[in-house]
């Protein structure tokens, strides 16, 4: 038990001195770019290997396809817009950056619109159906 303490007390202590370093460094340089918004967890996607499925960009335009040539009864437009409004969609190429390039805020705006086309098909069918 004592032995554990020790472990646990010299590494405690090597990680309060990692933390001042690095503290040190953040206010040496008044100069340095804030973090990005939501700090350490904001992720730079370099490998769309990596990525899941849900936010790959052929996965998506996939969803979208099933959705326009079935009416709207694959409800893959839906699942596109939550994707789209809850983060980054990436498609297969980096820019000069060496960064997987993402989809542009038109591409969420189309999605949104086919969404909107979708529901509008969709209950002018279940109306003609209801109607006979």
């Amino acid at each position: 038990m004592v032995a554990c303490r020790e472990r646990f007390h010299a590494t405690s202590s090597q990680v309060n001195l990692l933390f001042s370093l690095s503290r040190r460094q953040e206010l040496s340089n008044p100069y340095a770019a804030p973090p990005p918004l939501g700090g350490e967890n904001v992720k730079q996607h370099s490998e769309y290997k990596q990525l899941p499925w849900y936010r790959k960009s052929g996965v998506n335009s996939g969803l979208i396809l099933a959705s326009i040539l079935t009416c709207g009864l694959v409800p893959g437009t839906i699942v596109v817009c939550i994707n789209a409004l809850t983060g980054e969609i990436y498609f297969n190429k980096k820019d000069a950056q060496g960064k997987l390039k993402k989809w542009h805020w038109t591409n969420k705006v189309v999605a949104v619109l086919l969404l909107m086309l979708n529901v509008a098909q969709l209950i002018r069918l279940v109306s003609a159906l209801l109607a006979e």
